[in-house]
């Protein structure tokens, strides 16, 4: 998002100054508005005649804004409200924080809620591959796919039983195209045999979830049913919150800070 922020005069040479900055909606609660932890910040000021306008850009530094960004501070306590360029957003209400059961069941929510996956396997001769195929889940949080032989992400998992599961937020559904929520799960692979008993549950959990092409494509001699066991991976709901996850629970633990 942009930030149109209009600053305090600090001297008679500069008549006003705006920034302009790409943020990652951070509030900073010491001082009452949203900073950035990875921003770019542009620098408009005018000086008193108003004929000559100056545009440059503010290199971030440690706390995000770049070498103006400590004068700022020091001209402005706690608490003062800054003065908004019209047309600029209000700050939203400050939230609590997540707890990590909390973010579990929105890990687990986001995962139940979209019905294909990312599929990233790795090729005989040790070449990634990315791939995708809709999925259902069993009641133990197991992923399953129903994909073709003649696939190259099924020779691949034939010959390396091993894949990295993503599922990714519909972009309609996030503001912010660099931050779509993201769970990423370091999976084993596991080949289930034609109509054994675990065949036919799934399958026909497949029908019921994603239509009558299950049948279809099962029908066919190729096609092959894979179920995957979580062992690791992360939770990812935007900027500076990677949580890492374990098992096909998503037990969560702190988020990563480095």
């Amino acid at each position: 998002m942009s930030e149109f922020l209009q600053f305090p005069r600090r001297s008679g040479q500069i008549k006003h100054q705006c920034f302009t900055v790409l943020m990652s909606a951070e509030f900073d609660h010491s001082f009452g508005f949203h900073r950035c932890t990875v921003a770019q910040a542009f620098a408009v000021h005018a000086d008193d005649s108003g004929d000559n306008v100056h545009i440059h850009t503010v290199r971030p530094d440690a706390s995000g804004f770049g070498t103006d960004w400590p004068a700022f501070r020091r001209e402005s306590q706690p608490g003062t409200a800054l003065e908004k360029h019209p047309g600029a957003a209000q700050n939203p209400p400050v939230s609590e924080p997540l707890t990590l059961k909390q973010l579990q069941q929105e890990a687990i929510a986001l995962r139940r809620e979209l019905d294909a996956v990312m599929l990233s396997t790795t090729s005989p001769e040790g070449m990634p591959d990315a791939s995708y195929a809709p999925c259902v889940l069993d009641g133990e949080g197991r992923c399953h796919i129903l994909i073709s032989r003649l696939a190259r992400h099924t020779r691949n998992l034939e010959s390396h039983p091993r894949a990295s599961l993503m599922w990714l937020e519909d972009k309609a559904a996030t503001r912010n195209v660099f931050a779509r929520r993201r769970l990423i799960l370091q999976c084993r692979a596991e080949n289930i045999q034609r109509d054994s008993e675990g065949w036919k549950r799934i399958l026909k959990q497949m029908e019921e979830q994603l239509g009558n092409t299950v049948p279809l494509l099962a029908g066919l001699p190729d096609f092959m049913l894979f179920c995957f066991d979580a062992l690791e991976g992360n939770y990812v709901r935007g900027f500076g919150q990677a949580y890492p996850v374990s098992g096909n629970d998503l037990v969560m633990a702190e988020r990563r800070t480095r």
